[in-house]
């Protein structure tokens, strides 16, 4: 892993010093080696595809800045910043807010096996940040991918989410977005008996 990659991969906490220290870690190697913003890792990840998942929201906005080309990269999996962001994004619609005003139009994106952006963040993220994403684009609360409805992976996000009541509010959020939900089939299932 290049120097950029492992000083994107460190969990900051967010008290301003250490986080401003980083910023001026990640400009320094920025500056000095320009090229490591186009270095990926074995997955064909970016810097940008690490900090869309793991870092804080400023040293995305760095990258962003240094290397706006890279919100159009995907990796070896076909995966963008943009969707590592609705999928983990540091927990906040934030990370996918600058993400997608880098890259307009990429709140539509159809994944590999058919998931969208909603789909994702049903999965992992915050209820705020499913709230923002179905904001964006509302027709993808009725699109099944291979694995089903955004509200079939919210329902999947009890097993791996660190709160399951987090699972549980954005299942309510997406009921109240569109309560005939409860009623779509998949694979002649209905959502009660995927449930």
């Amino acid at each position: 892993r290049s120097l950029l990659l492992r000083a994107c991969l460190k969990k900051y906490d967010k008290s301003n010093l250490h986080l401003n220290a980083a910023l001026e870690i990640i400009k320094v190697i920025c500056d000095a080696c320009p090229e490591s913003l186009r270095k990926e890792n074995k997955n064909g990840c970016l810097p940008l595809h690490i900090a869309a998942r793991d870092s804080a929201l400023e040293i995305v906005k760095l990258l962003l800045e240094k290397y706006p080309e890279a919100v159009r990269h995907a990796n070896n999996k076909g995966i963008l910043p943009i969707q590592a962001a609705a999928a983990w994004g540091g927990k906040s619609p934030e990370f996918c807010r600058v993400l997608i005003e880098s890259y307009p139009g990429s709140e539509r994106i159809t994944g590999a096996k058919g998931s969208q952006l909603l789909h994702l963040a049903c999965l992992c993220n915050t209820v705020n940040t499913v709230e923002y994403l179905y904001k964006l684009h509302p027709d993808a609360i009725n699109v099944a991918d291979a694995r089903g409805y955004p509200i079939d992976f919210a329902i999947a996000g009890l097993k791996i989410r660190d709160s399951p009541m987090t699972a549980v509010n954005v299942v309510k959020l997406l009921l109240e977005c569109n309560s005939k939900m409860a009623l779509q089939e998949l694979n002649g299932r209905s959502l009660l008996l995927r449930a």
